[in-house]
């Protein structure tokens, strides 16, 4: 127990005697890690961009067809439309 008393007590004075070192190189390496986070999450991110694969699709005249007559089939059975009253006035 008296060997950590001890300890402590002489890193106490050694960090206080090397207070403006250790502040400079701790400003250092935090300046270096924002510069790297910083790079990676905003400069990268923003100048990869990603390929875009672009595929055809194409419809048969059968399916086309189809889809047509389904569309005018609806078309014909819509129901009327209706006036309904503003609820807010």
């Amino acid at each position: 127990m008296n060997r950590f008393k001890k300890f402590f007590a002489q890193l106490s004075v050694f960090l206080s005697a090397h207070s403006i070192g250790l502040f400079l190189l701790l400003f250092v390496f935090l300046s270096a890690a924002l510069g790297l986070i910083a790079y990676y999450y905003a400069y990268l991110a923003i100048n990869v961009m990603p390929e875009a694969e672009v595929e055809k699709v194409t419809l048969g005249k059968e399916l086309y067809q189809r889809v047509v007559d389904d569309l005018n089939a609806r078309e014909q059975y819509q129901l009327p439309e209706k006036e309904y009253k503003n609820p807010f006035r």
